[in-house]
């Protein structure tokens, strides 16, 4: 009797089986389980390539071999973000891209330009015909002339800032223009036109010098048959020529029907126009569309070049935005984009560039860098990799220099 007695509660037996527990014991583990619940939830987690290394020095000291991993495992193991924001600007690019095809059509597909010719332009007070030619540039790349990416907001510095040399020129024809008369035509048009006083004396049929730039209009009642020479604006240097309206319309310039002379427009208003911001410079010294740093990016020279630019942005980018999150990707990507427009306008000023090419170079610094830091620890093959980065870097380069041969237009 006295050894049953002296048998402890927890001892004794249940019905199912199990031990006895005071109400005391069972608080006290569902304390402890509370406190390592928490526990874990407040310490912050490892980074995966450090606590590899922890296991890495534990197995070492413990004698057994490190295992081994290889670039596709590690690759799934790093895997923590959906790629929102590469997936979100690719789409944006190729809707812009569609955009630019029904809008500006296809360019001629040449690698260098070409030159058509015009017969039967008439001259300005004389009694034959001159042939006029003119350039057309071509675009290998598949893709709208260089005018219409420039009037969507291409990087164009002229549009950018104040140029030195465009009004250093502006000046000196400003001057030039001030030795223009108005010369009737005496041959039976009645036609007007701003020419230098000797050359309306010395035509076929000898003009007649009205005066000034005022009485070539047709409201002056002095020249009946309408003004021949207006200002026509023609390419995109902010170039200004006195020509006729047909002359004008074969270059693709746009004729001042309520101008005499080029000093009354302004032709950086012309090539700078952007229809979508409602916005083009009011004088030719205020060139401030900044925003031009900013929507390159998301502009493409043609076909081959949208595709390449997005395969090698889609590869890179979704790999590295699984890793390291949008926010990060997105920093580096818009950073990296308008800094290599900043520096292109700084050194290569008179090139019209659109691309997102800066941005790409921009992911594959991170790349290059994430492949240094994790060299030995998360890469099995850390030379092939090198190789493979060394080699997409050549690829976007050599996409740059062969554009940038081109001319008026370069893709970045």
């Amino acid at each position: 009797m006295s050894s049953s007695k002296s048998r402890t509660v927890e001892s004794v037996p249940l019905l199912n089986g199990n031990n006895y527990e005071p109400p005391s014991s069972r608080r006290q583990k569902r304390a402890e389980r509370t406190t390592e619940f928490y526990e874990r939830r407040l310490t912050p987690s490892i980074p995966p390539g450090l606590e590899r290394n922890q296991q890495k020095d534990q197995r070492q000291r413990a004698g057994r071999p490190p295992p081994q991993y290889d670039d596709t495992t590690v690759a799934a193991q790093r895997r923590r973000f959906r790629p929102y924001f590469i997936v979100t600007v690719t789409l944006v690019e190729i809707a812009v891209f569609i955009y630019e095809i029904v809008g500006g059509g296809i360019a001629p597909i040449s690698f260098t330009p070409t030159t058509e010719e015009l017969v039967s332009v008439p001259v300005f007070g004389q009694n034959y015909n001159e042939s006029v030619k003119r350039s057309v540039i071509s675009n290998w790349f598949i893709g709208p002339n260089p005018t219409f990416l420039v009037h969507n907001a291409a990087k164009y510095s002229l549009c950018m800032r104040k140029d030195t040399a465009l009004m250093t020129r502006l000046a000196r024809l400003r001057v030039e223009e001030n030795y223009l008369r108005c010369c009737r035509l005496n041959d039976g048009s009645q036609t007007c036109g701003m020419v230098l006083q000797e050359d309306c004396e010395s035509f076929a049929t000898p003009g007649t010098v009205l005066g000034g730039a005022s009485q070539c209009d047709e409201s002056s009642g002095l020249c009946d048959g309408g003004v021949t020479l207006r200002p026509c604006c023609v390419g995109l240097s902010a170039s200004c020529v006195l020509t006729s309206h047909e002359n004008c319309s074969f270059q693709n310039g746009y004729w001042h029907t309520n101008a005499s002379l080029c000093r009354d427009v302004n032709c950086l208003a012309d090539v700078c126009e952007v229809a979508a911001f409602g916005d083009s410079p009011d004088s030719q010294e205020n060139a401030n569309q900044w925003y031009r740093f900013v929507t390159p990016v998301f502009l493409h020279a043609g076909v081959i070049h949208v595709v390449l630019v997005l395969i090698f942005q889609l590869w890179l980018g979704i790999h590295l935005e699984q890793q390291f999150g949008w926010l990060s990707i997105s920093i580096v990507y818009l950073v990296s984009g308008i800094g290599g427009y900043l520096i292109s306008g700084i050194f290569d000023p008179e090139t019209q560039s659109v691309g997102a090419s800066g941005a790409l170079m921009g992911l594959l610094g991170v790349k290059y860098v994430d492949l240094i830091l994790s060299w030995s620890q998360l890469y099995q093959k850390p030379c092939r990799t090198l190789i493979g980065l060394i080699i997409d870097t050549i690829v976007i380069l050599s996409i740059l220099i062969s554009w940038g041969k081109q001319p008026l237009v370069a893709v970045c």
